[in-house]
């Protein structure tokens, strides 16, 4: 079974009452390894990005004023199938429908306030530790072989897609690099991703 790394987020609620090292217990004893973790307060406009897949349901503003009303801890957590572990040790989204034993069960005091976030699929879990947490905090995702293997093989191909055009990105193209390619300028979005590419050739020329 594969590693996965999901995205945690200890609630204000859960926070104000001092429960934060309990629960963090509660995960590392439960098997997930911490791999990054801070406390931040959200501001309004960074609890609506976060939030913006609810923007449309009456709940929205109500859940913006919840996280944003004091602090939170954000955790990136790693595990074998951490995604489904960590819904399992943090149980139902209304506590009174959770599993005894679970966190919510335990630290949670309803629906809107039961003292946990947590991704929802690998592909989310990307994206939110990708909000909170910048690449030299730590990576997106764990790195196991195939992993690395198949993310090479999808950079190079979206990196293709421009070296094309350009030519700039000779490690990712099969073509050769002609000197017509050499002279024709990045369009913004090659540049954008020459800068991304992590196969890119050094010391290839700016924009």
């Amino acid at each position: 079974m594969a590693k996965e790394r999901t995205l945690s987020i200890i609630k204000p609620d859960a926070v104000e009452k001092n429960h934060a090292g309990k629960i963090i217990d509660h995960l590392i004893g439960a098997g997930f390894a911490i791999k990054a973790m801070k406390q931040v307060h959200l501001s309004k406009s960074v609890a609506e990005g976060f939030y913006a897949v609810h923007a449309a349901r009456p709940f929205f503003g109500e859940l913006v004023e919840f996280m944003t009303r004091s602090p939170v801890i954000v955790m990136v957590l790693e595990a074998e199938n951490a995604i489904q572990k960590y819904r399992d040790v943090i149980g139902a989204t209304d506590p009174a429908q959770a599993a005894d034993g679970t966190i919510r069960k335990l630290y949670g005091a309803s629906k809107g306030e039961n003292a946990m976030h947590g991704s929802d699929a690998v592909e989310t879990a990307v994206a939110e530790i990708s909000y909170f947490f910048a690449g030299s905090e730590v990576q997106p995702k764990a790195l196991s072989p195939t992993w690395v293997a198949g993310e090479s093989s999808r950079r190079a191909a979206r990196c293709g897609v421009e070296s094309a055009a350009c030519g700039i990105c000779r490690p990712c193209s099969a073509a050769p690099r002609s000197a017509a390619a050499r002279s024709t300028p990045c369009s913004p979005t090659c540049a954008s991703r020459r800068r991304a590419c992590p196969t890119r050739a050094r010391g290839s020329p700016s924009t």
